[in-house]
């Protein structure tokens, strides 16, 4: 065989096997390496092609080995094996994926691990610009829509603050007061630039109090990093002074009612920090603590491993006893409790919260709980907003904590803060689903931003080595790509109630507490590779685009009830579900006029006349006292007005809802097969309920369809 060499990959063909644990799949092709990433191709011209993408920036493991005759059980032989059998190469990546690789021979195998080591851990190496983030045919999207990025000074006047009670202060444009925080910063009035100087100096890595947020009240939300309190070295008196400012009324008639602190730490890992020369706020006068005993980044890296030893490698999805046995659960809960505690603080007082360096928990509490008060952080670009913030401009460490460029373990300063983060999201979303713009598939989306090196966004550890490497002009943003308009439709929330809420400013009306005793396992994350994830979705609840607004509609006025019915329909044209969840539902039947259609979905009008008598015969039922006989007429005309015909959305002679066919089956001809009805499905099985099928043509099919598992089939 011809010398590979790990330099030359460009498109670079082996024929290998690829073992799937997750999914108990092996397939037989080729492996093409090709700059950015590698591809597992598999059929040929005559069978079904698949493609299998993986970008080397998304491993996190890269292993060799080999099976030889001891793997098997053969008969003891008098000679020896002249060479083991299949080099193999195990690999992971950091979206919770296993890969094995058996290839001919050990010079293919050594090959394409070399390629993939140097790609894939390129710190120290000076080669992230050989990251898809760099190239330049990546960047086709420019940056058209400039509110998708955070501006300090449109959040001044979006807080509704002013120069009386507030100031907007640029003293750290060359980040020399602190290396880690953003150029521009806000504080109270009262707080000079030497003010400033002299209490960074009093505070870790010269983090000093600056505000995050101010209710209408003019409570302040502020951030720092732990006092150096240790040894008695460093005068603290003008970080107290700091603080007063911070915490004595802005309004003269207000009550001083003490300085809150919510501190991250327990109150004994707070206290071994004098040791190092940090600590705690114990001789700040007027101080009232609160410790949360927030695990540090070690313990939950260790947690978040022994999660990630229960989802990979197997196709089984783990039991909850085996996950709460992780702690995974119990460091979230932790999360939620101190995020509500300090939203519910902010409602008398103002509060500052930090743990030891300020990058880490601090910016998890902070974000939490402007996401529970602050309406404008539920949405898609307020929620960009809040990352930009608290976690880009105030220096939390991306590169070391997600391990860009580095294998698994490689440092101790790995550590999953910000999938956690993003995990309590999770949580208080499916505990509130109407109050979020944004749906799972943005927060999977997002997280997988984080990891595949695609964007620049996430590089680095602070926005001063950002700005070093001219990120932002040199690589492509993940906010333009979330809010593209050919995709923003993907991540919209079909259940957000927008008109309940004043996104324009923040109102106390608008606070939400989350419930941190009852918690998800996020399967359809964790779990997404599993081939067994359809078997357990059935326990969960999916949120259909309608959740209840047509059958449980609460008004008693017909007209009311079709404005309803128009929202919902609008946004089943504009809105396309996650292909896994259009993956877990089963279309055994449509029946139109009462019979069945085995073959094709019947024409729109025909599904029109369906839909409208099963919704006017369900609505007079529920409103009984106001019948209206007139009712499917009125749906059945409405209804055709938003019927938008161009083309016959499928293909000719094509069958498209056969009795046993998959609606990822479906999902090939159309855009969006959603669901008018319920939001727990397993409430649905063997029902008759009414479908909206949708394309890009807009939507081209109504009628009832019974709805089952694929799990109930087998």
């Amino acid at each position: 065989m011809e010398q590979l060499e790990a330099g030359a990959s460009h498109r670079v063909q082996l024929e290998c096997k690829l073992h799937l644990p997750q999914r108990d799949c092996l397939l037989t092709g080729v492996i093409v390496l090709q700059d950015t990433k590698i591809l597992f191709l598999t059929g040929s011209p005559e069978r079904e092609h698949r493609e299998i993408k993986i970008r080397y920036s998304e491993f996190c493991s890269v292993q060799k080995s080999v099976r030889s005759w001891s793997n098997y059980s053969i008969p003891q032989l008098s000679f020896s094996v002249p060479e083991p059998l299949e080099p193999v190469l195990y690999l992971k990546t950091k979206d919770w994926q296993s890969l094995t690789l058996t290839f001919e021979t050990t010079g293919s195998r050594d090959f394409v691990e070399a390629v993939i080591t140097k790609k894939a851990f390129w710190e120290g190496s000076g080669l992230m610009t050989s990251l898809e983030a760099f190239q330049k045919s990546d960047k086709a999207e420019t940056d058209t829509n400039p509110t998708v990025f955070y501006s300090i000074d449109r959040e001044f006047y979006r807080l509704g603050l002013d120069s009386k009670s507030f100031v907007l202060s640029d003293i750290n444009h060359d980040y020399s007061l602190c290396s880690t925080y953003p150029t521009k910063l806000i504080f109270p009035k009262g707080v000079n630039d030497q003010l400033m100087k002299e209490s960074a100096a009093c505070r870790s890595s010269h983090r000093l109090p600056t505000v995050c947020w101010v209710n209408s009240t003019g409570n302040i939300l502020a951030r720092s990093s732990q006092p150096l309190l240790g040894l008695g070295q460093v005068d603290m008196s003008p970080d107290y002074n700091m603080l007063r400012c911070f915490f004595g009324p802005q309004d003269p008639q207000r009550q001083f009612n003490g300085i809150y602190i919510v501190d991250a730490r327990s109150q004994l890992a707070a206290g071994l920090n004098f040791v190092k020369g940090g600590g705690y706020e114990t001789g700040c006068p007027d101080s009232i603590l609160s410790f949360h005993n927030i695990a540090n980044i070690h313990k939950v890296r260790s947690s978040f491993l022994s999660l990630v030893d229960l989802f990979i490698g197997s196709s089984k999805i783990p039991e909850r006893k085996a996950v709460e046995a992780t702690q995974w659960l119990l460091h979230i809960q932790s999360l939620l409790e101190a995020a509500t505690q300090t939203t519910l603080l902010l409602q008398e007082n103002s509060v500052l919260v930090h743990c030891s360096d300020g990058w880490d928990r601090t910016a998890q509490i902070v974000s939490l709980a402007q996401v529970l008060m602050d309406p404008h952080f539920r949405t898609i670009i307020g929620f960009g907003h809040l990352i930009q913030k608290e976690w880009l401009l105030f220096g939390h460490r991306f590169s070391a904590r997600m391990g860009h460029g580095q294998s698994e373990g490689q440092t101790y300063d790995q550590s999953p803060i910000f999938l956690q983060f993003i995990d309590c999201i999770y949580q208080i979303l499916k505990q509130h689903p109407s109050k979020f713009e944004f749906n799972e598939t943005y927060l999977v989306a997002l997280l997988d931003a984080v990891y595949n090196g695609r964007f620049g966004t996430f590089l680095c550890n602070s926005e001063r080595e950002r700005e070093g490497l001219r990120l932002k002009s040199n690589t492509r943003s993940v906010w333009t790509w979330l809010t593209d308009p050919k995709r923003i439709h993907k991540f919209r929330n079909g259940a957000y109630e927008r008109k309940k809420y004043d996104v324009s400013s923040p109102r106390e009306s608008n606070i939400i507490i989350p419930t941190s005793s009852s918690l998800e396992v996020w399967l359809t994350y964790y779990a997404r590779h599993s081939k067994n994830l359809e078997t357990v979705c059935k326990r969960q609840k999916i949120e259909c685009l309608t959740c209840r607004r047509l059958l449980s509609a609460d008004t008693n006025n017909n007209l009311d009830y079709l404005n309803i019915l128009k929202e919902t329909l609008l946004l089943t044209r504009s809105e396309i579900w996650d292909p896994l969840l259009v993956g877990t539902g089963h279309i055994e039947s449509c029946k139109f006029h009462g019979h069945h259609s085995k073959s094709r979905v019947l024409h729109p009008d025909d599904g029109v006349e369906a839909l409208a008598r099963f919704l006017a015969s369900h609505r007079n039922c529920e409103n009984k006292q106001q019948e209206d006989p007139d009712l499917e007429d009125k749906i059945k005309r409405f209804l055709e007005e938003v019927v938008i015909i161009e083309n016959d959305p499928f293909p000719p002679d094509e069958p498209c809802l056969q009795e046993g066919s998959y609606t990822a089956q479906l999902y090939s001809y159309v855009s969006n097969a959603a669901i008018v009805a319920g939001t727990n499905t397993g409430d649905l099985m063997g029902q008759y309920i009414p479908v909206v099928v949708t394309s890009k043509f807009g939507v081209v099919a109504f009628g009832v369809a019974a709805y089952n598992w694929i799990n109930s089939r087998r």
